[in-house]
């Protein structure tokens, strides 16, 4: 099972590591890409064909409610946050958090009010930093029929952020099921990064033809 690539006060149960994947960015990407904007969704939200196995919804009243609440003190983004069905925790939120203070992506699943895992940190170099989360898709990666795998599409600058400075430019990180919880792709987060691809629907198409890695 694969995710293809997001601290609240309610207790971890779950905690993956970082992993640093350093590709060198070419800054040349355009300030406003093209989106696929999905109706079901907010306009930065982004799905592809294969959303079935986890099937994400929009947030309802009540998701928001007990996201503001849990994450009180976090930049969580309700439009890069979802209700999904995983096979590792059921029904439960997929809850995308920009910490530009710590200059971190966190990605959590939580589950009846509380922050029941957190996916594993891309880290970066100290002089990239962070702008924005694009785009998240959910998909089948291994061909097993049944997996929730995730791309998330971030966006970095190469030093700090505001006018004048450097566009923005796309990380692409990709997570596979690994026991229990996920792992970054290493492989597949390093080439898409490189290839600074756009869009999530670039990324799927990447995968299938180059890495064989879609039914």
């Amino acid at each position: 099972m694969k995710f293809l690539l997001i601290s609240g006060a309610a207790a971890i149960a779950l905690t993956g590591t970082a992993i640093a994947l350093w590709p060198q960015p070419n800054c040349a990407c355009s300030k406003q890409p093209t989106v696929e904007m999905p109706p079901a969704f907010s306009p930065r939200a982004q799905t592809n064909a294969a959303t079935s196995f986890a099937n994400p919804r929009p947030l309802a009243a009540e998701n928001m409610r007990q996201l503001k609440q849990l994450f009180a003190r976090e930049n969580w983004l309700p439009e890069q946050s979802f209700r999904v069905k995983l096979p590792e925790f059921g029904e439960c939120l997929f809850v995308s958090v920009v910490d530009h203070s710590a200059n971190r992506i966190k990605l959590y699943i939580v589950k009846n009010g509380r922050i029941v895992y957190t996916l594993p940190e891309l880290a970066q170099p100290k002089s990239w930093r962070i702008h924005d989360v694009r785009a998240v898709t959910f998909t089948e990666l291994n061909f097993d029929g049944g997996d929730a795998d995730i791309i998330l599409i971030s966006e970095y600058t190469a030093g700090p952020s505001g006018p004048g400075t450097a566009a923005p430019f796309p990380v692409t990180i990709v997570y596979e099921t690994y026991g229990q919880g996920y792992r970054v792709d290493e492989e597949a987060s390093r080439l898409l990064t490189k290839r600074q691809v756009q869009t999530t629907a670039e990324a799927v198409t990447i995968l299938r033809n180059e890495l064989n890695a879609l039914p």
